[in-house]
């Protein structure tokens, strides 16, 4: 069925907006910005995007940072056609990146510590929230490209799906080496470097997401990246899913006080000692070499 006739639906009570642009939204920053604002007037022309009950927008693992970045745009261009807005980053929210230097370190694919976000903004004229922006003056308006420094400064409602120990982020951007799976599985410089990781992780959300009032969470101390399904990772026997949707649900509620729901959407695990890769909780997916994520 047409878009356009779903939301004609009697029963509609959300568009689910869910952008998995990934490198476009992540590395072509000023691109990616463009082709969410042409999206939204694409719907808005086209598929009654401004007569929705809700909009939830996200998207999964760069698509996730991209959430950060053009959310406020989008809660801005609906708001006067009286559309909420909620946030939904997949994968998306990493800590601030130290690579991992012990032993049979590999080059990182990409810079994606802050100091690396200096260049990428200027590379490609990266659009930048102008709230955190300003908070950060121009000469460290790039520091409004890592998602825990942006965050802060949004005011739109939020729910995070992210795993205590992202494995793509460690292999693909940070120098750890899990193609050497029997390496990565017993190297006690891999295991520090991956509580380090963990620890600085679960600090952001515990110091940045919880006392927010009306957001949720869904961190468990797994070694993955975006693969959530209704079958794992599951924390308390819920999974990303069914928490997502319960917090949506609540966010619809509109009598629903932001001091009344505070906290009652958060699932989140601390990590754990493990002889071995991290998997801490027991419904944690398997994990895969980096060829296979």
């Amino acid at each position: 069925m047409p878009l356009s006739a779903q939301l004609r639906l009697p029963l509609l009570h959300l568009l689910l907006l869910f952008i998995f642009l990934h490198l476009l939204l992540f590395f072509h920053f000023k691109a990616g910005s463009l082709i969410v604002r042409g999206l939204i007037e694409h719907l808005a022309a086209n598929a009654g995007i401004e007569k929705a009950s809700t909009v939830v927008f996200g998207g999964g693992s760069a698509g996730g940072i991209g959430t950060f970045y053009n959310l406020r745009h989008v809660e801005q261009r609906l708001a006067p056609s009286g559309v909420p807005v909620l946030g939904f980053p997949v994968g998306g929210f990493p800590p601030q990146i130290v690579n991992y230097a012990g032993k049979n370190a590999e080059t990182p694919e990409e810079n994606v510590t802050t100091a690396g976000f200096a260049s990428h903004r200027t590379l490609y004229n990266a659009t930048i929230d102008p709230v955190c922006g300003a908070f950060y003056g121009e000469a460290d308006a790039y520091k409004c490209m890592v998602p825990t420094l942006l965050y802060p400064h949004l005011k739109t409602p939020i729910f995070i799906a992210e795993s205590v120990f992202d494995s793509v982020v460690s292999c693909g951007f940070a120098g750890l080496p899990c193609d050497k799976i029997l390496f990565t599985l017993t190297s006690k410089d891999v295991k520090a470097w991956l509580e380090s990781y963990g620890a600085n992780l679960t600090q952001n959300v515990q110091q940045q997401v919880v006392p927010k009032a009306g957001d949720g969470a869904f961190i468990p101390a797994c070694f993955m990246h975006t693969g959530f399904t209704a079958f794992h990772p599951k924390i308390g026997g819920v999974d990303a899913l069914s928490a997502s949707f319960a917090w949506v649900q609540s966010r619809l509620n509109e009598t629903a006080a932001a001091d009344q729901i505070q906290n009652a959407h958060l699932y989140v695990e601390k990590p754990c000692s493990h002889p071995l890769v991290p998997q801490c909780n027991p419904t944690c997916p398997p994990f895969l070499p980096k060829s296979m994520q």
